[in-house]
């Protein structure tokens, strides 16, 4: 008998967090350097539960997503990876209140939280109550994919 086996419940923060990461990978200033690891770190601890196939899986699926993306101007992927760090950051609060809740999903989420802080601050957005331990920016939903075409 064939066992299914559902994905992690990293596996759609690990992707986003990994298209969020390669988007800013052409950065030649140096301004996304601390982003870019913390993001790293993030993706590490994201990925520990994920299987190494079905990690090389989201791992390409990432890569094709942030190619489609890459096109833009800078300012235009800092938001663009904003927007999918806040969703990654509302789905890591679920799982840090959940039964799956372990000390990688913590370090991911302070990690994510790190990254959007920078991000937040390259793109002008007031920072003063987004915290390492709180990556719960509600003002940073217009952000998210899709969220400006509704309006």
């Amino acid at each position: 008998m064939l066992e299914l086996q559902a994905p992690p419940a990293t596996a759609s923060v690990y992707v986003n967090t990994e298209i969020a990461r390669l988007i800013l990978t052409d950065d030649r200033s140096g301004e996304f350097t601390a982003t870019k690891s913390a993001l790293a770190e993030a993706a590490y601890y994201l990925s520990d539960p994920i299987a190494p196939d079905e990690r090389a899986r989201l791992l390409t699926t990432a890569e094709r997503s942030g190619e489609e993306r890459r096109a833009d101007a800078e300012d235009e992927l800092a938001a663009g990876a904003l927007g999918l760090l806040s969703e990654a950051a509302d789905e890591l609060d679920r799982l840090v209140r959940g039964p799956s809740a372990n000390s990688e999903i913590r370090i991911a989420r302070k990690a994510v939280s790190r990254a959007i802080c920078e991000l937040a601050r390259h793109v002008g957005i007031a920072t003063d109550r987004l915290r390492a331990d709180s990556p719960h920016p509600g003002r940073l939903a217009a952000l998210r994919p899709g969220h400006r075409e509704r309006r």
